[in-house]
C-alpha cells in the first residue's frame, strides 16, 4: 500500500472517530441527571447534588464541612 493511502485511510479513521465522539456526547448531554443546588451552611459554597443524594450525608468539597443535603426542591437542568 502507497504511504499516500495510508494516510488518506487515517485522516478518514480519524474523522470518523471525532463525529462518533460528538454525537455520543450530544446525546449524553440530552440524557444527564436533573441537578438541584444548595449552599453549603459552613462557608456558603454553592455545591450541586443530585435528587437521589437528598437526605444523604456529604461534605464540602472547600471547608470539609458534612451535612445531609436538603430535600428535593425545583430541579434545574445540568449544563
Amino acid at each position: 500500500m502507497e504511504p499516500v493511502a495510508i494516510v488518506v485511510v487515517a485522516v478518514v479513521v480519524v474523522l470518523a472517530a471525532a463525529v462518533g465522539v460528538v454525537a455520543y456526547v450530544r446525546k449524553r448531554a440530552d440524557q444527564e441527571e436533573d441537578v438541584l443546588h444548595f449552599n453549603c451552611p459552613s462557608c456558603g459554597r454553592r455545591l450541586r447534588y443530585r435528587p437521589k443524594q437528598s437526605g444523604h450525608h456529604g461534605a464540602c468539597p472547600r471547608c470539609r464541612e458534612t451535612f445531609v443535603f436538603p430535600g428535593a426542591a425545583k430541579p434545574s437542568k445540568a449544563r
